[in-house]
């Protein structure tokens, strides 16, 4: 392969991973990109803190991330990097702003990595800025989970979100922060206002209606990503807590 269609392969190799920018990507692809979102998702917006050597030991040792894979980043063209960059920094402030960081501030931080991508001129600054951008948006989380929760509940919180893919009970949450059912139920009730179960139910069925709303997944599919042993019980949950069974959401 010649330095050009070395170059044209790269190019659209990482067209293809972003499929709000091509449509010459398959299903499979599509899939994959959005999964690789969510577990991104679960490295930046956790309560232990980020730092460059976490953040690139976690990268290198998951092959199934694709938006923050450095490797990605290297010989690639710089504006079609710029553009990568500038999408990558617009998904992080959305999912930053779902996961309970103030508008403000995670506007003002997007706002802040834009202006400074706009400078860049060399790809390392460019890769430097996502590792960077990931601590940043891990400070405010943390920061925001802190000065609302105590450590107990705020751990629960994280263990919850990231289990949105697998089964998650009250009982799994006590047991890996090693403590009394009771109390951490008592606990969580008291400072968020709700159960222990209704959050992991919230947690579920917003990743649900995220997976829906892709229209990538069978019904299915989305049944087994979210951890539930079988659809029958899924559909059950979904309707009681939107009224509506998940088909008919799917047919919207």
């Amino acid at each position: 392969m010649n330095r050009e269609d070395n170059y044209i392969s790269k190019k659209n190799n990482l067209l293809r991973a972003n499929n709000s920018y091509t449509a010459e990507h398959t299903i499979g692809t599509k899939k994959w990109f959005n999964l690789n979102r969510i577990n991104i998702n679960n490295l930046v917006f956790s309560t232990k803190k980020l730092t460059k050597d976490t953040y690139l030991k976690v990268i290198n040792n998951n092959e199934q991330i694709i938006e923050s894979d450095i490797k990605n980043y290297v010989n690639m063209d710089t504006e079609l990097l710029r553009l990568y960059m500038a999408i990558s920094i617009a998904n992080l402030c959305d999912d930053a702003i779902a996961n309970g960081v103030s508008v403000m501030d995670a506007e003002d931080l997007k706002r802040e990595c834009l202006i400074e991508l706009s400078q860049l001129k060399q790809v390392g600054s460019m890769t430097e800025l996502s590792i960077n951008m990931a601590i940043k948006y891990n400070s405010l989380y943390i920061s925001q989970l802190n000065n609302q929760y105590s450590y107990c509940v705020s751990q629960a919180i994280e263990y919850i979100k990231q289990h949105r893919l697998t089964p998650c009970t009250p009982k799994l949450v006590s047991e890996y922060l090693d403590v009394n059912p009771s109390y951490l139920s008592r606990k969580f009730h008291d400072e968020t206002g709700t159960t222990l179960t209704n959050y992991i139910k919230k947690e579920k069925m917003t990743m649900a209606t995220e997976l829906l709303n892709r229209k990538l997944y069978s019904l299915h599919e989305i049944s087994s990503l979210l951890g539930y042993e079988n659809y029958s019980y899924f559909s059950r949950v979904y309707k009681e807590y939107y009224g509506v069974s998940p088909s008919h959401n799917l047919k919207e």
